[in-house]
Order: structure tokens, then sequence, then C-alpha cells
């Protein structure tokens, strides 16, 4: 089976600040959340919020986001805040199970870190498993050799009545829509993962561009803001770059009379 690639109606972009790099003893000080509905960032339903703690932050980590605990007491948001690590925990994770309820898809840069942090500080604070990163699928690829080789029969019947079309048509953009809706109706939507790793999203489907394997290189390729290592600023980047790589795959792998004028 053939897909078509499709834009999840609901995409949330998750991103933390931390102590440091070592989940069994760094802690959370940052949570970030963009939500995005039809592939359009909802800045309303977008936030972040800080949490407290007790351990010491790792100097290389606050060369990275800059966050003292001094500056994080004085943090507040209107997501409430600044937490303690167990109520910081607690409502990221809260929050992550309601976007789930609603379908959404999870993007984020790495975001094994993120939720092999989660679930060191979920048994830590809370004495309960939470297990989000077995949910992120570090391998997965769009299937585009099927994809493309219906991609290229499709278009070689179909261009074969582009004359007729364009005859019966009122003009040539409504014969261009009739094509594309003839070819649309053959795939499959494709069914996403719950967890996307922009960072593997890359690395799977052009694993030739090496150089292409952080956020801010990402970012820096497709014309993307970078999140500048704020958490929301950094959630709401990764999905940006998702979004332009969805793009960029389409338009390598869609016929040509999809996306130009006939």
């Amino acid at each position: 089976m053939s897909f078509y690639v499709e834009v999840p109606p609901l995409i949330v972009g998750f991103d933390t600040e931390t102590t440091g790099l070592d989940t069994n003893e760094d802690e959370i000080i940052s949570y970030g959340f963009a939500v995005f509905r039809d592939g359009q960032y909802s800045p309303e339903e977008s936030g972040r919020f800080f949490a407290l703690t007790d351990r010491p932050i790792h100097p290389r980590a606050l060369e990275v986001h800059g966050l003292t605990l001094e500056e994080i007491l004085s943090r507040t948001s209107a997501w409430g805040g600044p937490y303690s690590p167990a109520e910081g925990v607690a409502k990221a994770i809260r929050l992550l199970q309601d976007f789930r309820n609603e379908r959404a898809r999870i993007v984020g840069a790495f975001p094994k870190f993120d939720f092999d942090m989660l679930g060191s500080m979920a048994l830590r604070y809370g004495e309960y498993r939470f297990d989000w990163s077995s949910r992120i699928n570090a391998d997965f690829k769009i299937p585009d050799d099927e994809y493309h080789q219906l991609a290229m029969s499709r278009h070689q019947s179909l261009l074969m009545d582009a004359d007729e079309h364009i005859r019966n048509a009122t003009n040539r953009v409504e014969a261009q829509t009739s094509m594309r809706t003839q070819w649309r109706s053959s795939l499959k939507p494709l069914r996403w993962p719950e967890i996307i790793d922009v960072c593997a999203f890359d690395r799977n489907h052009w694993p030739d561009v090496s150089r292409r394997r952080s956020l801010s290189a990402l970012c820096d390729f497709y014309g993307v803001q970078p999140g500048g290592h704020d958490s929301l600023g950094d959630a709401r980047a990764a999905v940006e770059v998702w979004l332009q790589q969805i793009k960029t795959h389409q338009r390598q792998s869609e016929p040509a009379f999809l996306h130009e004028d006939l």
C-alpha cells in the first residue's frame, strides 16, 4: 500500500531545559509545549513553565540555556509556577497525556533525552512508571520506494488524459485540480508514530547530509527561526522544521503535476 502524507491535525512540540545530562541525577527546570493545529501555531494554547530544584546546574548546561536557580525563582508564566520538581513533572505528564487523548503527535529534537528525564523523575518523586521513550521510533521512514513507483505509473496514465482534461475543463487550474484529486484518491493516508524525532527523521530520509544533525543546523537549513535554547522556542522550532521536512519529502516524491501548472 502506498501513502499520501498528510499533516496531523494536532501537533505538539515538546522540549525541556535541565540541570545537566545525567538522567539519573539531573532534573528538568523548564518545560515547553508548542501547539499546532492544522499546521498553524496556536500561541494561546502554547506555553512553558519552570521548576525549582536543589540540584546544582552544570556549567555546560548553564552555557546552553542561561537559566540560574535565582532566575528560575523569579520566573512566572500563564501556566503558573515556578513549581517544585514533583509538581513540575506531574504537570508535564498530565499535559502530555491530555494531548495524547486528543490524538496529538508529539515532536521534538532528540526527544528520548526529554522522556528519559521525565521517566526518571516520575520514579524519583511520584514512584510511578512513565515510559514514553519506548514510543519513539528512531528508525521511522516514510515508505517512499513503492510510493515513488506508484507516483510514476499514475503520472504517466494521468498525463495521457491531460489533453482531454484541459479540453473539458473551464481552465488549467480546474484541470490540475481534477488530476490531483485522481492521484490522491489512489493513496492511503500515512499513520504517523506518536512521537517524532526531527533529527532522526532527517537522517532517515536524507542520510547523505551528515551536517544536518542538530536542531540549530536543521533550523538553518530549512529557514526556521531558531528556538534559542528556550524550551518553548525549541519546541516550536522542532515542529516548524518537521513541517518543512514533510513538505520537502512530498515535493521530492510526488509527480511534478501536483505542484506545477499544466
